[in-house]
């Protein structure tokens, strides 16, 4: 009888040591299933991020070209306005030496009726 009341008494234990590992395994379990559930929601984190890195990366990438483009323009733009300066300058030293070649014939013109006044 002896026996038997030990072997209850060590299946007892048993018995309660066992339902105590079940409750930390189911614990386990548990937790297990929510960092699975976490990692998988993060992961679509993850995908989305990296999803709008690309399309920032791709809108990055479009804006550069742009403003290639728009330098290249502007250069253009400014060679242009130096080429239209340099017309200027140009049509305007000739109109100067036009306006000196007025000033000589004037010169010549008036000389010429003065001369022309004193002889009799």
């Amino acid at each position: 009888m002896t026996l038997s009341l030990t072997l209850i008494f060590l299946l007892n234990n048993q018995l309660r040591e066992n339902r105590g590992l079940k409750t930390e395994s189911d614990g386990v379990e548990s937790a297990i299933e929510y960092h699975e559930t976490k990692n998988a929601e993060l992961g679509n984190r993850i995908q989305f991020l990296e999803s709008k890195i690309d399309e920032y990366e791709a809108k990055f990438s479009e804006e550069k070209t742009l403003v290639f483009e728009l330098k290249t323009e502007n250069n253009l733009l400014k060679q242009q306005v130096q080429e239209l300066k340099n017309g200027n300058r140009t049509q305007a030293l000739a109109l100067e030496q036009k306006n000196s070649e007025i000033l000589v014939l004037k010169n010549e013109l008036l000389k010429y009726f003065q001369e022309a006044k004193v002889q009799p």
